[in-house]
């Protein structure tokens, strides 16, 4: 930036500074956390580490980074307004109960993966899709940036066939690439 005044004897003053534009996709530390969305929330997009990473938890509830963008929370606020929430719901087309889980995706994830995941004994984990449906048509939330997803566990609590079963949501970044 070159600045001058227009007197008679013109004093020149000039200014150098680097220009960065950040957009939803560009990552630059390649730590699964978009670089605005960390500028944004005054985390450091250059440092994939400590407290500015995916596991940092600025706010100090437990809740790391990488989820809170993930659901779309500020990472500076302790509050847990906006996780995922289970609950036994009953479906009216059938009257039967349901353990559901209920979750905001973002409508842009990037290469973000939300995988759910389920369990007859909270070891071992499955993705199978037969046990479990995404209801049709997710919400749109009012701040448009991401939708809420009903999942339904099958079967029944009320089948005959129904065994003790959890459920879950794994949100899984890519890699950081691996320098030669």
């Amino acid at each position: 930036i070159l600045a001058t005044n227009l007197l008679p004897a013109p004093l020149t003053s000039s200014l150098s500074s680097s220009v960065y534009l950040a957009t939803l996709t560009t990552d630059f530390d390649s730590d699964g956390l978009p670089d605005l969305w960390e500028i944004q929330h005054s985390l450091n997009y250059l440092d994939p580490s400590g407290q500015n990473g995916p596991l940092g938890d600025l706010s100090h509830n437990g809740i790391p980074n990488l989820l809170k963008y993930a659901f779309n929370l500020d990472p500076l606020s302790p509050s847990l307004t906006g996780l995922p929430i289970t609950s036994i719901e009953v479906n009216p087309l059938d009257s039967l109960r349901y353990l559901t889980l209920r979750y905001r995706r973002l409508l842009a994830p990037g290469s973000l993966q939300y995988l759910i995941q389920t369990s007859p004994d909270l070891q071992s984990w499955s993705s199978n899709p037969l046990h479990f449906e995404e209801l049709p048509s997710p919400t749109l939330n009012p701040d448009l940036l991401t939708e809420t997803v009903t999942i339904r566990l099958q079967p029944s609590l009320d089948s005959p066939s129904a065994t003790s079963r959890f459920l879950r949501i794994q949100v899984i970044a890519p890699p950081p690439p691996t320098s030669p």
